[in-house]
């Protein structure tokens, strides 16, 4: 892993901050709080605090003046800097100890690992309950078992973390009893997955922990899993290279630790794959990616076969290091969940009708030609259009709420638009196995139109101008295309400027001088 803790970059003196000495300090404070310290600590304090880090630090700069400063700081760090490093923060900021770390293991930077953890409680799980009553997986626990060790120590949760290594598991049971979490975190070594070893039984990284927590206590479901999965694909050379950015060579790590097939995205795709087939074993699964292009491959193929209601992402940079987080969900969504509200494109339109005596008649002559349109199937689509204006007297506007008729006619969507440049990998068809995926949608189907028709009382020249808004909430690609179709053709037709009412208007001019 890198090292990316923004401190580490120049070396030089920040600014004084609070510096909680987890002996005798009693402050509590926020997840959001902690973030802050961590992410901007303070060198001079830890170093007065922990001999260690204070001798590793004078090593990293006595190596930077040697170099005649060409070099920046970052690029001068060693593991024993990073390991001290990560021992003084868990020490100071949550009281935390880490003794036991070989050097041949990942030393996991503490910001991004607990801004992971503070999405997930603080994001995922708001409006879940108390943190203390939620039972956390963490898949590829390592040897710090740092995932497991922050949750259960900051938000009091149970964890189970499992590892594929024999050795890591044996430290990480090292770490938890050493911080007395043996109540609070069950340590599990795992088979490797199918991918790792074809001679195995199907199952990914999920199911192997799910196998082993399931022998070791009564099944429960999860609230959240998460994960940092292994960067590099065995078949690359990009491990051997060095950074891009400073030249230095990659953090150590195990063979488990850092490699598995198609790297990061054939993990994650391997875990997305299981929780298909096991999708009330979590509320939440999630996973830390670290690049870009990662993140943007499996969100497309996440919102593709599940919709954008169940997908959420993130991302964390301070420093030279950005991570991406991306999290997925089963549970059924709501017609307007915020997250299918398409906030792009032409959801505003004006109408001008100059024949009637009040507004209140040129409101009801839009939401007629709005119903009308959808009448008329725009498209192929088959569409109900409801009176949804609230019971208020005197009603200065009308809602309609327009939504395809009857019950979603596509059970299997996500294989509906294949042309979408999406390839939707073997062990994820293998996972869907044909079943109907529309349980992935609300109720009322694959999208939702809400049109909110109203118009000022004072009469223009040229007549009222009546104000048409349109909220427009996709939950499928099928969706999402439904929604683009119907607002494309809903502005020529209701204000009567498309080429079919030229035509009528023209032809209507033409028979009136005659």
């Amino acid at each position: 892993m890198d090292v990316d803790e923004p401190s580490a970059s120049n070396g030089q003196k920040s600014k004084k901050r609070a510096h909680p000495d987890s002996s005798n300090e009693s402050v509590s404070r926020t997840s959001s709080e902690v973030l802050s310290l961590v992410e901007n600590p303070t060198f001079e304090e830890l170093a007065r605090q922990y001999p260690s880090f204070h001798k590793a630090w004078d090593e990293a700069r006595q190596k930077q003046r040697d170099s005649g400063s060409r070099m920046n700081f970052s690029s001068v760090v060693s593991q024993e800097f990073t390991v001290s490093l990560t021992q003084a923060l868990l020490q100071a900021y949550f009281n935390l100890r880490l003794p036991y770390l070989e050097s041949n293991h990942l030393c996991p930077p503490v910001p991004n690992r607990f801004f992971y953890v503070h999405w997930i409680f603080n994001h995922l799980l708001k409006n879940e309950g108390p943190s203390m009553s939620k039972l956390g997986m963490d898949i590829g626990t390592g040897a710090t078992c740092i995932y497991g060790l922050l949750a259960a120590n900051f938000f009091h949760c149970n964890m189970a973390a499992s590892d594929v290594d024999t050795n890591a598991i044996a430290l990480a049971r090292s770490n938890v009893a050493a911080n007395q979490l043996e109540r609070k975190i069950l340590l599990l070594e795992v088979p490797p997955s199918h991918s790792q070893q074809p001679s195995l039984p199907q199952g990914g990284p999920l199911e192997r922990t799910l196998m082993a927590y399931s022998n070791a206590r009564q099944s429960k479901r999860f609230d959240f899993t998460m994960t940092n999965p292994p960067f590099y694909d065995p078949n690359s050379m990009e491990q051997q290279t060095s950074r891009a950015g400073d030249g230095r060579n990659r953090t150590s790590m195990t063979v488990s630790e850092g490699f598995y097939p198609n790297g990061e995205i054939g993990f994650v795709t391997d875990i997305f794959a299981d929780s298909l087939r096991h999708r009330q074993s979590s509320l939440w699964f999630s996973s830390m990616l670290g690049k870009k292009s990662s993140l943007v491959k499996l969100e497309k193929l996440l919102i593709h076969v599940l919709g954008q209601t169940h997908v959420e992402t993130t991302e964390y940079g301070p420093g030279q290091y950005t991570r991406w987080f991306l999290a997925w969900t089963f549970r059924r969504p709501t017609l307007f969940d915020e997250r299918a509200f398409l906030s792009h494109g032409n959801n505003y339109f004006e109408v001008r009708i100059p024949e009637v005596m009040n507004y209140e008649r040129a409101i009801s002559e839009v939401a007629s030609r709005v119903s009308g349109f959808c009448v008329s199937s725009p498209g192929g689509w088959v569409l109900n259009c409801q009176d949804v204006t609230p019971q208020v007297q005197p009603s200065s506007h009308i809602v309609l709420q327009i939504q395809e008729q009857g019950h979603p006619p596509v059970k299997h969507f996500a294989d509906e638009w294949s042309h979408d440049n999406i390839v939707v990998p073997d062990v994820v068809k293998h996972a869907l196995n044909g079943q109907d995926n529309t349980h992935f949608l609300p109720p009322e189907g694959h999208f939702a139109i809400q049109v909110a028709i109203d118009a000022p009382k004072a009469k223009s020249a040229e007549g009222f101008v009546v104000r048409v808004h349109l909220a427009c909430y996709r939950h499928s690609s099928r969706g999402l295309k439904a929604v683009e179709k119907i607002r494309s053709g809903m502005e020529g037709e209701v204000t009567r400027t498309n080429r079919k009412w030229r035509r009528i208007l023209q032809r209507q001019a033409k028979d009136g001088l005659n």
